[in-house]
């Protein structure tokens, strides 16, 4: 099996010959199955195409491929639960089912802001739980922006930004960003 470093090597020639519509592609893909972390695409993306075009790319792709992901689990929620989990299971299930489900669209958005959970994760727990399609389209608009900000921005260097006091404050100012803007259209828009 091929080492981290030869997928990023392989991904980087990729992104760079292919051209913005495989760099698409492989952006949406790694949003429903990650190969690799998709931090890394998005800053393979910036660095191929320049922070603007990088970062516009990236973001775009990374919401179309949680939006394709969130539908595919969505519409095969039933079909999983009954094949996977058994009864003896499935009061555990329903009861993590209704945590979800009642997850509010801030705190929703706040863990698609962060850059360290898991986006392909999140989509299938959307999905599963049949998550309220406008919540969790507003949630990855909202989050999807900060996150793919955050990993433009940082690129390569993630250990020097993590110890930087300047990037931890502008990563604390986006996720409050995204949790006001996010309260505010909740609000506007009924949706709690």
């Amino acid at each position: 099996m091929q080492s981290l470093s030869d997928i990023l090597e392989f991904l980087t020639k990729l992104v760079a010959d292919g051209g913005p519509l495989i760099s698409c592609f492989l952006t949406i893909f790694l949003s429903i199955l990650p190969i690799i972390p998709l931090g890394a695409m998005i800053s393979l993306n910036t660095t191929a195409y320049g922070l603007l075009p990088g970062m516009c790319l990236s973001y775009f792709s990374t919401l179309l491929g949680c939006y394709i992901s969130y539908k595919i689990f969505y519409h095969l929620s039933d079909k999983i639960s009954n094949k996977i989990f058994t009864k003896h299971f499935q009061k555990k299930i329903d009861k993590g089912i209704k945590k979800f489900q009642t997850l509010s669209l801030p705190n929703l958005t706040i863990l698609m802001t962060l850059p360290f959970t898991p986006a392909y994760l999140m989509n299938i727990l959307a999905g599963l739980t049949k998550y309220n399609q406008k919540k969790f389209a507003f949630a990855i608009i909202i989050g999807k922006i900060f996150m793919t900000i955050f990993w433009s921005c940082i690129g390569k260097s993630l250990i020097e930004s993590l110890t930087d006091i300047k990037m931890l404050i502008a990563l604390s100012i986006m996720i409050t960003i995204a949790y006001i803007i996010s309260k505010i259209i909740s609000k506007n828009a009924n949706l709690d």
